[in-house]
């Protein structure tokens, strides 16, 4: 797997985490008991923040990337 991949999904990965508690917490604050929580709710934003990542990473790049990886940088990944 070449690094620019492992970028990705390391960023994608880390949108994912970051999301579930914010999207918790909104699906939380709307219900009275934690058995009203739309769990499938929460992690289907979790999932579409992880696709928009992996799409934003391969229309603009990965920071974290080696730039002659960085498709950004005018070199796209072999």
């Amino acid at each position: 797997m070449s690094e620019f991949i492992k970028a990705i999904l390391k960023r994608a990965l880390w949108t994912f985490v970051e999301v579930v508690p914010a999207a918790a917490l909104t699906a939380i604050g709307s219900a009275t008991t934690l058995g009203e929580v739309d769990w499938k709710t929460v992690a289907s934003t979790a999932i579409l923040a992880g696709i928009i990542s992996v799409l934003k990473s391969f229309a603009i790049g990965v920071p974290e990337a080696p730039r002659d990886l960085d498709p950004s940088n005018g070199h796209p990944p072999a």
